[in-house]
């Protein structure tokens, strides 16, 4: 996962519609505005949701849609399956919807922060990112209902790699769980390309 980050913020409704202009696909992550606590310690970054469009441009998966659920602030929100749900606009601005759960985890005074890149490899970037954030935390983004647990990263990586020594989160008998030196590498170089992926949300603009 060797990629030059160029994160870009979605802020409101006029974000929305340039990127929308757009033709192509991409990469979309959510955070809070505040660090998250997470099993695997304290996410900084605090991202709550990563996905991607691969067959759509970017623009149609994040396209603002009428809605006609009275208890939105606005007319117009995310035509998404989870956004729709965690997202709203005040004054056109984005925020979190008010009956959203995410807002008492963290203390209520957090705000959704969305960005964005385009990229030709959204899907397969999505996975890596998906996996990066399970080998680091120990679970998925907390929106994220779908992907690998980190032994069934493990156990395909080393699969695909033809490695059958590396047994390490399998269940055994005796509990002697050893790890070859190719599964342990490919840990700790997809969560320090992870940790490079965080870094890139607190600077990007």
């Amino acid at each position: 996962m060797d990629i030059k980050w160029d994160l870009k913020e979605i802020k409101n409704k006029d974000d929305v519609r340039r990127v929308a202009a757009k033709n192509m696909g991409g990469i979309y992550v959510l955070c809070a505005s505040k660090p998250i606590h997470k099993p695997g310690g304290k996410d900084e970054a605090g991202i709550l949701y990563i996905g991607c469009t691969k067959a759509r441009k970017l623009g149609q998966r994040l396209k603002l849609a009428k809605n006609q659920w009275s208890r939105k602030d606005d007319l117009l929100s995310f035509d998404h399956s989870c956004f729709f749900y965690v997202l709203d606009f005040k004054d056109d601005n984005l925020t979190f919807d008010k009956n959203c759960v995410v807002k008492e985890a963290i203390k209520g005074t957090a705000q959704p922060l969305l960005y964005y890149q385009y990229t030709q490899d959204a899907e397969n970037l999505e996975a890596k990112l998906l996996q990066g954030h399970v080998i680091k935390y120990g679970c998925l983004p907390p929106f994220n209902f779908t992907g690998a647990s980190i032994a069934d990263i493990e156990e395909r990586y080393c699969e695909d790699n033809k490695c059958k020594k590396c047994d390490v989160l399998r269940e055994g008998k005796n509990n002697n769980k050893k790890q070859c030196k190719i599964g342990k590498d490919f840990l700790c170089q997809t969560e320090k390309q992870y940790t490079k992926f965080q870094e890139a949300i607190t600077k990007a603009d």
